[in-house]
């Protein structure tokens, strides 16, 4: 699709002679939003990973813009438009907050001045090592650094995963203010409710297939499905997706 920012086909991917996603498809415009869900190791990280170039692609399309990169090395990936905050963070501990956004910097709107107005607990600590920050900081700092590849679409991968509920919330309204400025972004998250609330797309996988494939607020109107493939018996209070 060459109207599509993002789209993908008949996907299947893995490591060495293991499969782990399979027929994974869909497409995102421009400035949307996907929350990817599923139980642990049903293939939502390596969905990601595959996105980036890391893992064995044994078949499928993907394309950026009407351009194809499944063969594209990671670099490539990052020039065309994919910004990347992986699970791990990947922080350099021996370089300050400024050296690891300098690092990343790509001509564009996002510079480490605008990162900073973005995240200001960064501003203050801008001369501390990566070792130095707290796991939250470095969460920000993980974030801060994808956009300074000035990135048509974020790769989010598991941002909340172990902060505090203080820094949670203000992780939240970090990426509500990002779609705002229609920063469209996928979003792998285990906390279901804030990943719904947050987007207007949302897939699930089981066993690294898609089991669905649709809006947000259908999840949220209807979290039968959730229930059945993401086990959230009990959960209540799912807040509205974010708007079209």
């Amino acid at each position: 699709m060459a109207d599509a920012l993002l789209h993908i086909e008949n996907v299947r991917a893995g490591y060495g002679d293991a499969v782990v996603i399979d027929d994974i498809g869909f497409s995102l415009g421009e400035g949307e939003s996907l929350a990817v869900l599923g139980r642990n190791g049903m293939g939502k990280t390596t969905l990601i990973l595959t996105l980036m170039g890391q893992t064995n692609l044994v078949a499928g399309r993907m394309s950026m813009r009407g351009v194809r990169f499944e063969r594209s090395p990671s670099n490539a990936r990052v020039a065309m438009g994919l910004g990347w905050a992986p699970q791990e963070r990947g922080i350099f501990a021996s370089l300050t907050v400024e050296e690891n956004l300098a690092v990343a910097a790509r001509a564009g709107h996002w510079n480490a001045a605008r990162t900073f107005e973005l995240f200001p607990s960064l501003a203050e600590r801008r001369r501390n090592f990566g070792n130095q920050l707290s796991g939250g900081e470095q969460q920000m700092l993980a974030i801060a650094r994808a956009l300074m590849t000035n990135p048509a679409l974020l790769l989010l991968d598991e941002p909340l995963e172990g902060l505090a509920p203080i820094i949670v919330e203000e992780m939240t309204r970090t990426i509500r203010k990002l779609a705002a400025e229609g920063v469209g972004f996928i979003l792998v998250e285990q906390h279901t409710q804030l990943a719904l609330g947050l987007t207007r797309q949302a897939i699930i996988l089981e066993r690294g297939r898609i089991v669905f494939k649709g809006a947000s607020q259908e999840l949220i109107d209807d979290p039968s499905v959730l229930v059945r493939y993401v086990g959230l018996r009990g959960e209540r209070g799912l807040v509205p997706a974010a708007p079209r």
